[in-house]
C-alpha cells in the first residue's frame, strides 16, 4: 500500500508493507528477532526503491548495487508471534555519499513500536567503490522534513579493552544477491556474541551498526566485544575483523535494559 506521491514521477513518497510475525521470526520470548526486523526493513526498502525505478534491477543494469552502510534502531516494543504489524519507510535525502532512509514499525492501532534511520551507498559492482548520488537525487522522491529518528548516524567508537568472543567462517548460506555476507547475518553473529546464559535477561532498546567493509565466502571473522554496565542494564561495543588482513569490517553499539518478564535462568 502506498500513500503520498511525488507529482513529477508519480512515485510514492511513503511506502507501507503489512507483515505478520511468523514462528521462524520469533525468539525465545516470542518477540520478533532483531535479525528478522532488519530483513523486513530491507524488504520494504527494496520494494520502495523498485517502485521508484531505483531498485536492484535498474542498478544492476548499470553495474551498480545498493549496500547498507549505517543503521540505528530505537525499540519501544516489538511485535510478537502471530501479531500483524506495518513497516513504513521513506527516503529522506542524501548526505555526502549516503542516501538516507527512515523506518517506522506500527501495530494495528497505529502505535509506533520501532523507529530507525539508515544510510546507504551505491557501489560500483566491479570496483566496489561508492558512486555519486546525482542521478538518485534527481529521481528518488524525498521526505526530508520527516524523521523517524534524529540520530546523526555518526561513526561508532571502537570497543575499549574488548574480549574475543569467537570466530566465524563465512558460509554459503551467509551470502546475499551480491555474493557478500548479508547485513542481517552480521546482526545474528553480534547477538550470539553478546548473549550470555542462553536466555535473554535484558532487552535491546538501542542498536547501531556501521558496516565498514565486506566479507565473502571463506573469510574468517573475529568477534570482539567490550561490555560495561549502565543504569538499569548494560551497553556493549562490538568489532568484527577479517582475520587474514586484520581489516575491521563492522562496528556496533547495543544498549539494553533489564527485562523482568523474560524467562532467563
Amino acid at each position: 500500500m502506498t500513500q503520498e506521491r511525488n507529482e513529477m514521477h508519480n512515485f510514492p513518497l511513503l511506502w507501507n508493507d503489512r507483515y505478520t510475525v511468523r514462528s521462524c521470526d520469533a525468539d525465545t520470548e516470542k518477540r520478533l528477532t532483531l535479525m528478522s526486523l532488519c530483513n523486513y526493513f530491507q524488504e520494504s526498502a527494496w520494494r520502495h526503491a523498485e517502485r521508484c525505478d531505483f531498485g536492484y534491477k535498474s542498478l544492476a543494469e548499470k553495474g551498480l548495487f545498493w549496500v547498507l552502510s549505517r543503521l540505528h534502531i530505537e525499540i519501544s516494543s516489538l511485535p510478537v508471534w502471530q501479531q500483524p504489524f506495518t513497516v513504513e519507510t521513506w527516503a529522506k535525502g542524501t548526505r555526502g555519499v549516503f542516501a538516507l532512509r527512515d523506518f517506522q514499525v506500527e501495530d494495528e492501532q497505529g502505535v509506533v513500536m520501532v523507529r530507525a534511520t539508515s544510510g546507504w551507498l551505491i557501489l560500483d559492482a566491479e570496483r566496489r567503490r561508492p558512486r555519486r548520488l546525482t542521478a538518485f537525487e534527481k529521481t528518488m522522491p524525498f521526505l526530508s522534513e520527516r524523521h523517524a529518528s534524529t540520530d546523526p548516524l555518526d561513526k561508532i567508537e571502537q570497543p575499549e579493552r574488548p574480549d574475543k568472543k569467537g570466530e566465524i567462517t563465512v558460509q554459503y548460506c551467509d551470502l546475499d544477491l551480491n555474493r557478500h555476507t548479508n547485513s542481517s547475518r552480521y546482526i545474528e553473529w553480534i547477538l550470539n556474541g553478546v548473549s550470555e546464559g542462553g536466555y535473554p535477561s535484558e532487552k535491546i532498546v538501542r542498536f547501531s551498526v556501521n558496516y565498514l567493509a565486506e566479507s565473502v565466502y571463506g573469510d574468517r571473522i573475529v568477534l570482539l566485544v567490550g561490555r560495561r554496565t549502565a543504569a538499569g542494564g548494560s551497553a556493549a561495543r562490538i568489532s568484527l575483523m577479517r582475520e587474514h588482513d586484520k581489516r575491521e569490517i563492522l562496528r556496533s553499539c547495543i544498549r539494553t535494559v533489564s527485562d523482568p518478564g523474560s524467562h532467563a535462568v
